[in-house]
């Protein structure tokens, strides 16, 4: 909200009250609630050398990932987390068991998104991996379950996933190579399972769509966050539209693959509930920060309104994660917010400009997180 206005806050650090500030002077002319990450893989690193084809990038992350130790990724999950000190809030997507710690010490709010990857696995195998990775997460950081994506989990993994009731994230649509391998099963997705050796003997294809196929396993909801959606059909936007599924788009990772970015304006209109995600560093060309986010979102899509875009990173971004109590400044809850000062008038639109620009101060508070 912008000022003149005083949030008050109890000795609890909660929000005792909202009023009009009558005083001489502001300490900050914009307060916003606290900065919510709807999508990040914490542990991944930049690559040695860019790779901008998505399957041989992904060929390159799995490698990489395969040399790291449980320490190594740790200490890179504490890395990401030190260098955006804006964001207190995430949707973390843990493919090892290494974020809990980090995100434990740093008391970090959002949701722990534990993996799950096995395209070749069948329903015992499905419910027995899904067991397995059900483990604690954090206080503040509840338990979710991440199916990787329609070309790496099988479907009874997904229909494993979808019975512990559990909030959702699954990678969907992001590359033309899943549409193809979706639709006829070939291409250089099967090439990777084949080398991987996870494609099933009787593998057959799907000759769906990644969103059908999610709707036809009763996955589609408010509480499963679609990720990317990079190429989807009418039929596929209005499947999503009327399951109310949210859809988190990561603006770095459209400038770094070079694509061309989603009609996020059409979305919108359609009904569409979106929200803004880093994604990892391993698909950045600089830091991947949730503001540096919010200011590449609006250079690649300027005529949205600069306040639907902030709500993808505060309220929207919540609810993405079925975390609707962050992104939000209410009486009676944290006080999570950010203050920003800057000069000249004091706009939306201004506040983008100096922002793209870094002529404006941001600070987070609490500053030590309880």
């Amino acid at each position: 909200m912008f000022a003149p206005g005083q949030l008050v806050v109890d000795a609890r650090g909660r929000v005792a009250a909202v009023r009009p500030f009558r005083g001489a002077r502001c300490d900050f002319q914009a307060i916003v609630p606290g900065f919510v990450n709807a999508h990040a893989h914490l542990q991944l690193e930049p690559l040695a050398r860019p790779v901008r084809s998505f399957v041989p990038w992904l060929r390159a992350v799995i490698a990489d990932r395969s040399r790291r130790s449980l320490d190594d990724l740790e200490r890179a999950a504490e890395r990401a987390l030190e260098s955006d000190s804006l964001c207190r809030s995430i949707g973390e997507v843990d493919s090892t068991g290494a974020s809990r710690s980090a995100l434990a010490r740093a008391r970090t709010r959002g949701r722990l998104y534990r993996e799950l990857l096995g395209f070749d696995l069948d329903s015992r195998a499905a419910r027995a991996l899904v067991r397995g990775t059900d483990t604690p997460a954090t206080r503040r950081c509840p338990r979710g379950l991440s199916p990787h994506a329609p070309y790496s989990v099988s479907s009874p993994l997904l229909r494993a996933a979808v019975r512990t009731r559990r909030p959702l994230m699954v990678h969907v649509a992001e590359s033309p190579e899943e549409v193809e391998f979706q639709a006829t099963g070939r291409g250089p997705f099967r090439e990777l399972l084949e080398d991987l050796d996870r494609l099933p003997r009787d593998f057959r294809p799907r000759r769906e769509s990644s969103v059908e196929w999610l709707a036809r396993h009763r996955a589609l909801s408010p509480r499963t966050a679609l990720v990317h959606c990079q190429h989807i059909s009418d039929g596929d936007l209005a499947l999503i539209v009327d399951a109310r599924a949210p859809v988190v788009v990561c603006p770095g990772t459209i400038r770094y693959f070079r694509r061309r970015p989603p009609p996020l304006e059409e979305w919108i209109r359609a009904g569409v509930r979106f929200a803004l995600g880093t994604d990892s560093r391993a698909s950045h060309d600089g830091d991947a920060t949730i503001v540096g986010e919010l200011v590449t979102a609006r250079r690649l899509w300027p005529n949205v309104e600069p306040e639907r875009l902030l709500t993808g990173i505060t309220a929207a971004a919540g609810r993405a994660i079925a975390r609707p109590d962050l992104g939000v400044l209410r009486v009676g809850g944290p006080a999570d917010f950010v203050g920003v000062a800057w000069s000249g008038p004091t706009t939306a639109e201004t506040l983008f400009d100096g922002l793209a620009s870094g002529s404006v101060e941001c600070r987070a508070f609490p500053r030590d997180p309880r």
